[in-house]
């Protein structure tokens, strides 16, 4: 490259450059990249297995050899390789995609910190924290007890839910912590702080979602911790995935018990929390969090659900109440609104 420049090629390039010193004494007849996709969903029968999760965890050990979907190769692969590769996948002529380029872009996302291009890149972007509506170093207890507040993220920082969560923890007053783990990732604050909770002889309840796809391993990981500490680990119930972001803190205030909740779109986790768009409220609003506790009941016990004084939840009432407010505006529409 020119002086002052960078230059870089694909590993392929690299390979193809050198197969004959790969393959001495043989002639190279085609190469060609290819790519193949594989179905990594984990099937169990969740009403005929004994134990959920150790069968999720020895289907992890061949989530790598599933039945191939899909084949891609580059545009100028020859017939008779793709063709051999699709006989070798047992794959039909209908799941082969030829493409005008590497089969693997997302391996281009290395140029993004590899390039010396600063001119070309966005300025880092750091969360704020919503000083206005919620004071730091101050008791998040005791602002919710004066109102909501609601977070956007990635716009505003995710710090407040930890940081409430924390709270609870180091707080003698507080009694149980309960929590909706769905995505929250290997790595968790949010989870060390539950196994601290339940060390400290806090009532802890785990709604842990082991079919969330590709963070099984993580999940059934985090369930292994926490119970091995004292903490309640449910699964959910059976044939449907537990996609709820709640947390719900009950605490002893002045002779009485008082509830405080965050009621999320997105997961418990810190760092995808900068990436996407979700919004987060932190509420001690006595009906939400009385259908927040009704909620968590449900999913411990499956006894007899109390239909929710505000919220809306799927498979209960979500769908009826969405019918119920498109007639509604599909009436406003033919009576002339807009």
């Amino acid at each position: 490259a020119d002086a002052g420049r960078q230059a870089f090629v694909l590993l392929t390039s690299v390979i193809r450059a050198h197969l004959e010193e790969l393959f001495p004494g043989r002639k190279v007849e085609a190469f060609s990249q290819f790519r193949v996709t594989r179905d990594s969903d984990l099937e169990v029968d969740e009403e005929e297995i004994a134990n959920l999760r150790h069968a999720l965890r020895s289907g992890l050990t061949t989530r790598h050899f599933g039945r191939a979907v899909r084949l891609e190769v580059v545009n100028t692969c020859p017939a008779e390789l793709s063709e051999f590769l699709l006989e070798q996948f047992g794959l039909p002529n209908a799941a082969l995609y030829r493409v005008n380029g590497p089969v693997n872009l997302v391996r281009l996302n290395e140029l993004i910190d590899q390039t010396d291009a600063p001119g070309l890149r966005f300025k880092p972007f750091e969360p704020a924290w919503p000083t206005g509506r919620l004071p730091r170093h101050k008791s998040i207890f005791e602002k919710l007890k004066k109102g909501d507040v609601l977070l956007h993220h990635p716009f505003e920082s995710f710090d407040p839910v930890v940081q409430m969560l924390r709270e609870a923890v180091l707080d003698p007053e507080v009694l149980a912590i309960k929590q909706t783990i769905y995505r929250t990732g290997a790595k968790s604050e949010l989870m060390d702080l539950l196994i601290e909770a339940a060390r400290r002889g806090k009532e802890v309840m785990a709604v842990v979602e082991l079919k969330a796809r590709f963070d099984e391993e993580a999940n059934i990981n985090w369930a292994e911790r926490l119970e091995a500490v004292g903490a309640q680990v449910v699964y959910g119930i059976v044939g449907y995935k537990t996609h709820a972001k709640l947390l719900m803190i009950t605490r002893r205030e002045n002779g009485k018990l008082r509830r405080y909740a965050h009621i999320s779109t997105g997961n418990y986790n810190p760092k995808t929390a900068r990436l996407y768009t979700d919004l987060g409220l932190l509420t001690a609003d006595a009906d939400l969090t009385a259908d927040a506790d009704s909620v968590f009941r449900q999913l411990a016990s499956l006894g007899k659900f109390k239909a929710p004084r505000r919220m809306l939840l799927a498979p209960v009432n979500m769908h009826s109440r969405m019918i119920e407010l498109l007639a509604q505006v599909e009436a406003a529409a033919l009576a002339g609104y807009r």
